[in-house]
């Protein structure tokens, strides 16, 4: 489980640019890996093995940015019920987008 969820994690990061003027991709891209930290951290997976996966990832820059993102969603609880769970992982998701937009105004 563990290595699925590094593998996920490392996907998303390879998608999400370093903190730059941020476009609209680069919100959404940022949107995508929070979605993904949330899907985990709701899965249950160790936020030290989530640590650990950004390290790994050959975009050093990133990792303050993403650590940032696991640290905000490990301080929401894990849920029970689909539905709350679900809720839960899209409201993360636009909250990290909401940060991003606000921090590059257009």
């Amino acid at each position: 489980m563990r290595k699925y969820a590094a593998f996920g994690l490392l996907v998303a990061i390879a998608s999400v640019a370093p903190a730059k003027a941020a476009t609209v991709a680069d919100c959404a891209a940022m949107g995508r890996l929070a979605r993904s930290i949330m899907e985990k951290r709701q899965e249950g997976v160790d936020m030290s093995a989530m640590m650990s996966a950004l390290e790994t990832t050959s975009d050093k820059g990133f990792i303050p940015v993403a650590k940032a993102i696991v640290i905000d969603a490990y301080a929401i609880p894990r849920w029970n019920g689909a539905e709350i769970k679900r809720r839960s992982i899209m409201d993360f998701s636009n909250d990290i987008q909401v940060k991003c937009y606000q921090s590059n105004p257009q």
